[in-house]
């Protein structure tokens, strides 16, 4: 690796990992680190098509994230 591919890695640092549920809990902790603290997260969901909830949080974590793209721009890329 390059001199200058390094100090771009050290410069970004790596997303902060989520398990995201769509719940109150999960929820705010995302926006907490996406509004507040201006974070890079990645937002993990287990699909479990045992679970009869899973289509609705689905749905849930679909309908927020819309939200969020449209109240808040900037967060986009994070």
């Amino acid at each position: 690796m390059d001199t200058k591919n390094r100090k771009d890695q050290e410069l970004t640092p790596a997303p902060i990992n989520l398990f995201w549920t769509g719940g109150w809990d999960s929820t705010f902790r995302l926006l907490q680190l996406i509004i507040i603290y201006q974070k890079k997260v990645q937002p993990y969901y287990i699909i479990d098509n045992n679970r009869k909830s899973v289509q609705n949080e689905l749905l849930r974590l679909k309908n927020i994230k819309r939200f969020l793209f449209e109240k808040f721009q900037k967060i986009k890329n994070l």
